[in-house]
């Protein structure tokens, strides 16, 4: 969905660079501007490499390529996901897109962290 997005601005960008007023004389180099960084980013997302997230059963962590994933947390700002997480050395994160993951894999990622999130040691 988002290469999809990437590329309609491209396509789209004569018409929205003439929308803009912008001189005529200055509106060739700016479209191809906007071409080069469009075919740049559609590239860099193509040439990232897929991520593989395990979501197992209590009391196994979460792993991400192997890697256990200490304190995860989700945030869900609106149709997109954030997974933030503590690992060995230094934390990270991934942002799923709305297109990236199904209604029941959606809440099985909200069930997995939230199970995770409440306190195992005995008061």
């Amino acid at each position: 969905m988002r290469l999809l997005a990437e590329a309609l601005v491209a396509l789209a960008a004569p018409w929205l660079v003439a929308a803009s007023g912008i001189s005529a004389r200055a509106q060739s180099p700016v479209i191809l501007l906007c071409w080069l960084l469009g075919v740049g980013l559609i590239w860099s997302a193509m040439r990232c490499p897929r991520r593989l997230l395990w979501l197992q059963e209590l009391p196994r962590p979460l792993l991400l390529d192997g890697v256990e994933l200490d304190v995860p947390t989700l945030q869900v700002r609106g149709p997109w996901l954030q997974l933030r997480w503590q690992g060995p050395g230094s934390g990270g994160s991934l942002l799923f897109w709305p297109d990236v993951l199904s209604r029941g894999q959606r809440r099985e990622l909200r069930l997995a962290v939230r199970a995770r999130q409440v306190s195992r040691k005995p008061p």
